[in-house]
């Protein structure tokens, strides 16, 4: 996983407040923040591929609050670009972060609501256009921070995009437990004999460097409590994340 998001670290301080945000996918069920959610698609998909994901703000006061979109793993010809409100807007490098300008001021998110102060509904739509010439697989994170850049929450977007059927790759099965962990942290898999593993916190610093061989103990009792990003990368097969969570 490619780590572009370190530029970016010193912005965010990690929070380890009770949650301020939920996330919900089309607006609708489970709460998707801190987590990553999968795409699969192919030549026959409609592009640019949209995600609709509705803030609804829990932080008990009305919030000021900024998107920033994190190439953690895409090609370079790949194009994505962002909406926030109250604009959509063409995203350029590695990191992109929304407009907090006297013209163009970031959103004011109503408390308990999914709706800002101007009337607009607070949705991160973020749209994805692959190469269609070769098969690959991208992840892009996006981060909201209140004004100071002091981190909120996340939610993540992998995109596979695949040719024809003769490259869908071989599924695998990642467990983690127990999640949340406190001192040992059990990794399994099922469909591969081994993989390597990283893990990353919510800064993008990389915690954890390995090989597991069907299954391993990591031990994370030196590891802050807080939200961890696991990815487990094996030859042929599509590269697997997960969310843990680490509670002392």
């Amino acid at each position: 996983m490619k780590k572009t998001i370190l530029a970016i670290a010193a912005m965010f301080m990690l929070n380890q407040a009770d949650a301020q945000l939920t996330i919900q996918k089309d607006g609708v069920g489970a709460d998707v923040s801190g987590t990553i959610l999968v795409k699969y698609v192919d030549a026959s998909t409609v592009f640019p591929i949209e995600t609709h994901l509705i803030v609804t703000n829990e932080s008990g006061a009305d919030a000021s609050w900024r998107i920033t979109r994190v190439k953690q793993s895409v090609p370079a010809t790949w194009t994505d670009q962002i909406c926030w409100p109250p604009s959509c807007f063409p995203t350029s490098g590695d990191v992109y972060i929304t407009p907090n300008t006297s013209g163009n001021p970031a959103p004011i998110v109503l408390n308990a609501s999914n709706m800002t102060t101007d009337g607009y509904l607070a949705e991160i739509k973020p749209t994805i256009t692959p190469d269609l010439a070769f098969s690959s697989t991208s992840l892009y994170m996006y981060y909201v921070t209140d004004l100071s850049g002091n981190y909120v929450d996340s939610v993540g977007i992998e995109v596979n995009f695949l040719l024809g059927i003769e490259d869908v790759a071989p599924l695998i099965q990642v467990d983690v437990s127990p999640n949340p962990a406190n001192e040992l942290l059990t990794i399994s898999l099922q469909g591969v004999i081994d993989a390597s593993v990283q893990i990353f916190d919510v800064l993008g610093n990389e915690v954890y460097n390995g090989l597991v061989t069907e299954s391993k103990l990591i031990n994370v009792s030196s590891f802050n409590n807080g939200v961890y990003f696991l990815n487990v990368q094996s030859e042929g097969v599509d590269p697997i994340n997960k969310k843990i969570v680490v509670k002392h």
